[in-house]
């Protein structure tokens, strides 16, 4: 069986009616290498106490609680903490298969090029069959009037139009997570949309090579899916469509980096970046002067821009090692890195981001470790 831990993040708020199911359902599931952080967010009724309970009985689960700030950020709240090789996250209604986990993991597991996996699921409803007939999900549902929602393997069509084709049952693998940053409180109802957006142009999506739903999403009247016309979230997604069009043109544009400071020598040096750069496509452009202070002779500095005929924006990132302490800085991004005695002598580097433009760095840092034999993998 594969191995890599699974961070699982399951947001709550007043969901005491179906949260022990979902609890059930990860603590059954075949798989064993799992945590699951439950965020409460501002529950008034049992919900917390429920989870709780499943916290005392099983090592793996632990609770944290804040007050009532919508869905995208209990899912930042969890995320913060994960510590999983994978992340995926269930909604307090919902119910996983119980070889859910064994058979996503196994996926990412036989094809390392992929960094997102999604499969098919079931809808069920407010009793927990399946529910046939529903108006839900209908273009996906097949055979049609069925329960077993069928998603295609493309996901550019998601850009399109209003479709969102990754739906509940899905694992990504952590450094995606964070290299994109966190779930946008600004299109609370649409932000796992809004962050499929994002996933996809950065990293690679593919459908599941099974066909069996392993996943289990219930539709009752208190469900967000049940309320979409009341929260307006078509209208977001309308809106949100729009905001990603503009997006696209800054996350595709060419990026300008200029090289501050570097190590003499190594995966880091100033000729190895720029070499890297340079056959990723990107500009390099003639160091800028400016002074940092005391900064580890392991570090970076680069100065990041779009092309100077279409400059949108621009930030300074410091790649520095691990150990290295990092207080009041001038830089927009800091990334981390550690050397790893492995074969290869690769180094790890560790990045933050959490908006659009510090995602591009993120892609771009990627393309530097195709090129240049670092390892972009274990962010902090």
């Amino acid at each position: 069986m594969p191995s890599g831990l699974v961070s699982i993040v399951l947001p709550v708020f007043n969901g005491e009616a179906y949260l022990a199911e979902a609890i059930g359902s990860i603590r059954g599931q075949t798989y064993p290498h799992w945590e699951l952080i439950v965020v409460d967010d501002g529950s008034t009724d049992r919900s917390a106490a429920i989870a709780r309970e499943h916290a005392r009985a099983d090592a793996r689960i632990r609770v944290e609680q804040q007050p009532n700030l919508k869905l995208p950020a209990a899912l930042n709240t969890g995320f913060r903490s994960a510590r999983g090789d994978f992340f995926t996250w269930i909604s307090a209604d919902n119910r996983m298969g119980p070889d859910f986990l064994a058979r996503m993991v196994g996926e990412l597991a036989r094809h390392p090029d992929w960094d997102m996996v999604k499969a098919n699921m079931r809808i069920i409803d407010e009793h927990g069959a399946p529910l046939r007939g529903s108006e839900h999900i209908l273009p996906f549902q097949d055979p049609n009037d069925s329960s077993i929602i069928r998603y295609p393997e493309d996901t550019s069509i998601m850009e399109r139009q209003i479709c969102n084709v990754v739906g509940g049952a899905f694992l990504y693998r952590a450094h995606c997570g964070r290299v994109l940053g966190d779930y946008d409180p600004a299109y609370f109802t649409a932000e796992d949309y809004d962050y499929w957006l994002r996933m996809r142009e950065f990293f690679t999506i593919r459908q599941a090579g099974f066909d069996e739903p392993i996943y289990e999403y219930r539709i009752h009247p208190r469900s967000l899916t049940a309320q979409m016309q009341a929260l307006q979230t078509v209208q977001l997604s309308e809106s949100l469509l729009k905001h990603h069009a503009a997006r696209l043109q800054v996350y595709r544009a060419r990026l300008a980096f200029s090289v501050i400071s570097a190590p003499a020598a190594g995966p880091l040096s100033r000729s190895a970046i720029e070499a890297a750069l340079r056959q990723s496509g990107h500009l390099v452009l003639p160091p800028t002067a400016a002074t940092y202070g005391n900064l580890s002779p392991d570090s970076a500095v680069l100065h990041v821009t779009t092309e100077p005929t279409n400059s949108q924006w621009h930030f300074t990132a410091l790649i520095c090692p691990s150990d290295q302490p990092v207080i009041d800085t001038p830089f927009d991004v800091i990334a981390r890195y550690e050397m790893e005695s492995t074969t290869n002598a690769t180094s790890t580097l560790a990045a933050t981001a959490g908006h659009f433009r510090t995602a591009s760095l993120g892609a771009a840092l990627n393309l530097i470790a195709a090129k240049s034999k670092v390892k972009f993998g274990s962010l902090c």
